[in-house]
């Protein structure tokens, strides 16, 4: 399977004409800070609420200080490298957590974990 987290994505589609859609358009702006970025690779957890059985895709977003949001991937993985970028950092990544019936929760970074990442770089400047 080249691309698992699409083809998932598209089977939740496939199989959402027999229930009842998600119309209510996603207006959250920060979500529960669980996203760990470490250099270059962003990690999360599932969430404990939902069902193991129960696949969930992972959709991976990014905004640029001056463009729009812009998906990065599509992933069944609980990982996924994010392009570094020295003006902003982990700040403006999230992860739309998706189950079959629409949208679970929304990822954002852990405080902490920015607060690291940026003393690192920090460090490796000089």
């Amino acid at each position: 399977m080249p691309f698992p987290g699409c083809q998932e994505a598209c089977r939740f589609h496939a199989e959402a004409s027999t229930r009842t859609q998600q119309t209510q358009p996603v207006i959250h702006t920060k979500g529960e800070g669980v996203i760990r970025v470490s250099g270059a690779l962003a990690r999360w957890p599932r969430p404990s609420s939902v069902d193991t059985r129960i696949p969930l895709v992972y959709v991976v977003m990014r905004k640029s200080q001056s463009g729009p949001w812009r998906q990065i991937i599509q992933t069944l993985d609980h990982t996924t490298r994010v392009p570094l970028n020295s003006d902003q950092g982990g700040a403006m990544l999230r992860v739309l957590v998706v189950d079959p019936q629409g949208l679970v929760t929304i990822y954002s970074p852990d405080e902490a974990s920015l607060r690291e990442n940026k003393k690192e770089k920090e460090n490796n400047q000089h």
